[in-house]
């Protein structure tokens, strides 16, 4: 049986851009060799063709968040700093199944729009509570650019990436620790 890997989104992008995102309805991804070819790369105990990219059918991009937020059983929280114009969300508890995650993948890639030319970002979902090191998606984010990458194992990233998603992570738990205590 399959458990449940971690989300870690990080962007550099304004105040005023995130909140423009954020109430834009969600919009379908297209099917492109990007797609096809990271979709190809991923290891699937039940591999399916890829023919559409599903996407948050709601009316606006924050309600994505606030009902991941809202679900105390993902462990989800969001920070923007206003110093560094960075804005962070950490699930520790995200999906299991490679088609279930291509909603927040398309919302990913239509956040790239709002990034100005110097902003930038990553997505990462692995087994990060499992002490893993199978990777489902890694993702650079900049202006009007979404690069799914073929990496499927945490050796193959950044090590400072790594350790600072991993740390993000850990401080998420405990933060939710402290709150939900039974």
């Amino acid at each position: 049986m399959s458990e449940l890997s971690s989300l870690f989104v990080k962007i550099k992008i304004t105040k005023e851009n995130l909140e423009n995102f954020f109430t834009q309805t969600p919009e379908k991804s297209a099917l492109s060799d990007e797609w096809m070819n990271w979709w190809n790369s991923r290891k699937m105990y039940s591999p399916e063709k890829l023919q559409n990219i599903p996407f948050y059918n709601t009316t606006n991009n924050r309600i994505i968040i606030e009902e991941l937020i809202n679900h105390k059983q993902t462990g989800t929280v969001e920070y923007f700093d206003p110093a560094s114009e960075t804005w962070i969300l950490s699930t520790v508890f995200f999906s299991e199944n490679y088609y279930e995650i291509l909603p927040i993948l398309s919302w990913l890639e239509k956040i790239t729009p709002f990034l100005k030319e110097q902003e930038n970002g990553y997505a990462m979902i692995y087994d990060y509570y499992w002490d893993g090191i199978d990777v489902m998606v890694y993702a650079d984010l900049a202006f009007n650019s979404f690069k799914l990458s073929p990496i499927t194992n945490t050796s193959e990233i950044n090590a400072t990436i790594l350790k600072e998603v991993n740390h993000t992570l850990e401080r998420t738990i405990e933060k939710l620790s402290k709150e939900y205590k039974d």
